[in-house]
């Protein structure tokens, strides 16, 4: 008997804390591996953080992927520590159920929230965090009466203060998403009045049972989702330009943008590339013998030019290729169809222009007329 009191009173492991950590940590090293440099790309980062535009176009896993990705060492540290600190007391007060709960719906509220309020891009697990201080914070002024008073004073005075200073910071520091920490905030408030302590009858906990299973499954899905955005040329599929009266295939996250001039663009925020593709009518028809002149002048414009080089799509059907650079690479392919020229040109930093070449070259051997 003598040795249970002792064991009765040892604190259990957070381990649903520790696997947050480790998803975020496990995110961000396979950003760095994607980027392959020690400072995630910003195009890697794109394919899953919170865009509006991105999420108004039917993306809305980037709600929650968002709040697993991170823009460098520091602000993953930072995070990564908060969340360890607040996450494992939170969650010997609540349970792990609860805090899985609460970190996914304050993450995704928050990001919501930034998606309506701001058009800038944003990532980062601090919403979920500050809805997990916030919830903490309730539940120890709530159910205070269930708890070491002494506990819920210092636990209380620690997290609002903290709480406080990041919402100061973040008016402060123009790139923070403070509407992301606002509303994480709101939501973890909310939540904390319908979260039993950890010791309630385990019915009290069967939702947020429940909704933790869901959010483990969104995770997969989302990352699955993200991880697809950082190899574009493995993913693509195939959009209608009713301009150019053709079809191609284009990065399935990408976004199709009319143009007043008649072109379509397509591109995704932050993504250093932009394909676009319009049609023009040359004067009268042009032989094959003057189609590479007709190229020429066409980009008389671009300086320096290598000599074009004649690829052929499936149909047989000559594309002429050129490259402009350094810089910004632009390459820009030419299908000769009858009487009109399709033009496709993509354009990328030169930093990024392996990654994203093969991506224009096979969107624009992909072109088909629509049917």
């Amino acid at each position: 008997m003598a040795d249970e009191a002792p064991r009765a009173r040892r604190t259990p492991f957070p381990w649903a804390t520790a696997t947050l950590v480790a998803l975020n940590a496990a995110a961000f090293v396979a950003t760095l591996a994607a980027s392959g440099g020690l400072q995630p790309a910003s195009d890697v980062l794109a394919a899953g953080w919170k865009a509006g535009d991105a999420i108004a176009a039917g993306q809305v896993w980037r709600l929650w992927s968002s709040c697993f990705l991170h823009a460098g060492i520091w602000h993953v540290a930072l995070n990564l520590w908060c969340l360890w600190q607040l996450g494992s007391i939170v969650e010997v007060l609540v349970g792990p159920a609860w805090l899985v709960a609460v970190y996914g719906l304050a993450g995704i509220t928050g990001a919501l929230l930034g998606a309506q309020m701001s058009p800038a891009p944003g990532l980062g697990a601090s919403g979920a965090v500050l809805g997990v201080g916030a919830l903490g914070l309730a539940v120890t002024r709530l159910q205070a009466r269930q708890l070491n008073p002494e506990f819920c004073r210092q636990f209380g005075r620690s997290v609002l203060t903290w709480l406080l200073l990041t919402l100061a910071l973040g008016l402060m520091i123009p790139r923070v998403d403070n509407y992301a920490h606002l509303g994480g905030m709101l939501c973890g408030l909310l939540l904390a009045l319908a979260t039993p302590l950890r010791h309630a009858p385990w019915w009290r906990h069967l939702p947020a049972a429940l909704l933790a299973l869901v959010l483990v499954g969104a995770t997969v899905w989302a990352g699955d989702m993200t991880w697809r955005g950082t190899r574009p040329a493995e993913h693509m599929t195939r959009r209608e330009v009713p301009g150019a009266g053709v079809t191609l295939e284009v990065p399935e996250q990408w976004l199709a943008a009319p143009q007043a001039d008649g072109s379509m663009l397509f591109s995704l925020a932050g993504v250093p590339a932009v394909l676009t593709v319009d049609r023009f009518v040359p004067p009268e028809p042009v032989p094959r013998e003057y189609q590479s002149l007709v190229v020429q002048r066409s980009l008389a414009d671009q300086q320096p030019l290598e000599a074009p080089v004649e690829l052929r799509t499936e149909a047989g059907e000559p594309v002429w290729y050129l490259r402009a650079q350094p810089g910004v690479v632009l390459d820009v392919y030419f299908a000769f169809r009858g009487r009109e020229v399709v033009r496709v040109v993509g354009q990328v930093a030169g930093e990024r222009a392996r990654f994203y070449q093969p991506v224009f070259r096979r969107a624009a051997l992909s072109l088909r007329p629509i049917q």
